[in-house]
């Protein structure tokens, strides 16, 4: 999450209702997409 105004990386519990900002997301690779790979 990365917070509009600041251009800079923002955690959970720095969020305040209001904010604007925006997510990124990226695949996870193959292996931890198996059962093994979630152990």
């Amino acid at each position: 999450m990365i917070c509009d105004d600041k251009k800079e990386p923002l955690t959970n519990p720095n969020y305040e209702i209001g904010m604007r900002v925006s997510i990124i997301g990226l695949p996870a690779p193959k292996e931890w997409r198996t059962n093994e790979g979630l152990k």
